[in-house]
């Protein structure tokens, strides 16, 4: 089911007393976020039905050069869609179709089995109605879906080109596990990878993400795989709920870096 596209216009003070709004003969400025669309998605597999949102680039769907896929949409496609077409507008990175998943519906499915959800049903989707392969673009996660993009990236390393993770809560070993798994049987992972934290994170609780992402890094880099790419960066005074904007902005300008 196609949702019709819906047009938010925001007026800063116009509507305050004393303001008044007089018709303009200036030539319209391309604003953040274009235009979204909004589709209910039926997962089969999952008997679930999931919310995709889709933002296109100011120039139109045939000016995309790739996608951004933003698990767990609420929390972070608004953020991402605003901030790649504000980077796009100013020449840091190349025009994306950005795509946000509600994955609320799915908390019961594991991190491998939604990280091929997405690569399989859902890019089938995207091909089919814009044009765009998810095989080449960014898989984002934030919190526990951040989690999920880091299992994605040792189950399923193929699926993606870039993974953008934003303060991950890893509430156990299940990604170190994976991570051993992949290195015991592969000796190369062609994937940028950047890994945002904020330096005030208590998430659980106060020092785990800090301590979880560094190790993380480190244990990433140690493997010595030669196409694998990882900038980590500990964003000090920002703590979980601050650092996403921050981490978004640099994660995109680092990932579409030539």
């Amino acid at each position: 089911m196609k949702l019709t596209p819906v047009v938010l216009v925001v007026l800063g003070m116009a509507g305050c007393a004393g303001n008044t709004i007089a018709p303009s003969t200036a030539p319209p400025v391309a604003s953040a976020v274009v235009e979204t669309e909004a589709h209910y998605f039926h997962a089969a597999r999952f008997e679930a039905t999931v919310l995709i949102e889709v933002s296109v680039p100011a120039a139109g769907i045939a000016a995309a050069e790739g996608v951004i896929i933003a698990l767990d949409g609420a929390a972070t496609f608004p953020i991402v869609a605003a901030t790649a077409a504000h980077l796009t507008r100013l020449g840091e990175m190349p025009s994306v179709v950005v795509i946000g998943l509600h994955t609320q519906t799915l908390a019961s499915v594991s991190a491998p089995e939604l990280a091929d959800f997405v690569a399989t049903d859902v890019n089938r989707f995207l091909r089919s109605e814009y044009g765009v392969d998810t095989s080449t673009g960014v898989l984002v996660g934030y919190g526990r879906a951040g989690a999920d993009v880091l299992a994605a990236l040792f189950d399923l390393p193929s699926r993606f080109a870039r993974y953008l993770v934003v303060s991950p809560v890893l509430l156990d070993d299940s990604v170190a596990q994976l991570e051993a798994a992949y290195a015991n049987n592969h000796t190369d992972l062609p994937a940028r990878v950047f890994i945002g934290i904020g330096g005030l994170e208590t998430d659980p609780h106060a020092g785990v993400a800090r301590t979880a992402a560094v190790a993380l890094t480190k244990e990433i880099r140690h493997l010595g795989f030669p196409n694998l790419h990882n900038e980590t960066v500990i964003f000090e005074g920002e703590n979980h709920a601050s650092v996403l904007p921050a981490a978004v902005s640099r994660g995109l300008r680092y990932l579409f870096r030539e």
